[in-house]
């Protein structure tokens, strides 16, 4: 294991560090059943064990291993057949993980954009919802690593399509909590009811926040499942302890609320890289120079869309000589 963190964004690293430490997932995408059988068929249907008998393996922002667990799921990957399977990842959450699960294979702390490996070295290069977070560099430090022999197959956010759009009105809905102030104004509501106070700024902050809860409440009703149903726990929890306030200790609900504000705002942070991340055809078309500057010609793209009825959700990228 490389005990080197290369990274040009400390802040990106925090986010996934602690989106990896509060989640049992393994990938990095809004958890949906649908979109992940459609991922998994085409996975299964690009890949066979031949693919990777006495390969030298990478797989770029691996997460907690999604990619790894199908291959083992459904090729029996095993170390025996010759082959070093690598996971990247920025956190070391994700990757611990990974090891605990899959002692045999190696895992290696590193940003996308600058990786500690050495030109040619990679017979196979995946990437699943991981690469176009670090941007443009990130395709070129793949190409640098890749065997001319070698081969690049990823999966990448769909700009404009269906998990983006949730990913749109995820962030809307968390910048309306902004919006309103909710969390300045639910802190000050409680300290105040708390408090027991009862003068005139009291009550008139008490009509604020009676407010804010309305426009709240309107908002989840509206779309209950925003956030992965973060916010409707939300509201629901927030609105219960301020009617049965004097059940709770005051530290405590305080502590509940920055707690909260703590995960939404690193939620957003997430998604917003997410919204920034996916790409269209143009900048899919700039990021695939990278391949074609040290003679990867053979590229092919698709969209991925659950039928043919809807929306594109991802690009499928596959690069070979």
């Amino acid at each position: 294991m490389f005990n080197n963190v290369y990274t040009q964004s400390s802040s990106r690293a925090n986010e996934w560090e602690k989106h990896w430490s509060r989640t049992s997932d393994t990938a990095a995408h809004a958890s949906n059943a649908i979109h992940d059988r459609v991922i998994e068929r085409y996975w299964l249907s690009s890949l066979n064990i031949s693919t990777f008998k006495n390969k030298q393996v990478l797989d770029l922002a691996a997460g907690r291993g999604a990619l790894l667990e199908i291959m083992i799921k459904y090729h029996s990957l095993q170390t025996a057949d010759g082959i070093q399977y690598c996971s990247v990842d920025l956190s070391q959450t994700a990757l611990q993980q990974i090891k605990l699960k899959y002692p045999t294979s190696e895992v290696v702390r590193a940003d996308c954009a600058q990786l500690p490996f050495s030109t040619n070295s990679f017979d196979l290069v995946m990437s699943q919802f991981g690469i176009e977070y670090a941007g443009l560099d990130a395709f070129f430090e793949c190409s640098r690593i890749l065997k001319k022999s070698g081969r690049f197959m990823g999966i990448s956010h769909y700009k404009h399509g269906a998990l983006h759009r949730e990913c749109v009105d995820n962030l809307e809905a968390v910048d309306l909590l902004s919006n309103i102030e909710f969390f300045r104004y639910a802190q000050l509501a409680f300290h105040v009811k708390l408090a027991g106070d009862s003068d005139v700024q009291s009550k008139q902050l008490e009509m604020i926040f009676a407010d804010i809860l309305s426009r709240f409440s309107h908002a989840v009703s509206e779309q209950p499942k925003l956030v992965g149903g973060l916010l409707l726990r939300l509201y629901n929890d927030t609105s219960y302890m301020y009617k049965n306030r004097d059940r709770f200790e005051a530290v405590a609900i305080i502590q509940w609320l920055d707690n909260m504000e703590e995960e939404l705002n690193n939620y957003r942070a997430r998604m917003a890289s997410m919204n920034e991340s996916a790409l269209d055809e143009e900048s899919l078309d700039q990021a695939l120079i990278a391949f074609k500057t040290k003679g990867f010609n053979n590229i092919i793209r698709r969209e991925i869309s659950i039928n043919k009825h809807t929306k594109p959700f991802a690009w499928s990228i596959e690069v070979s000589m």
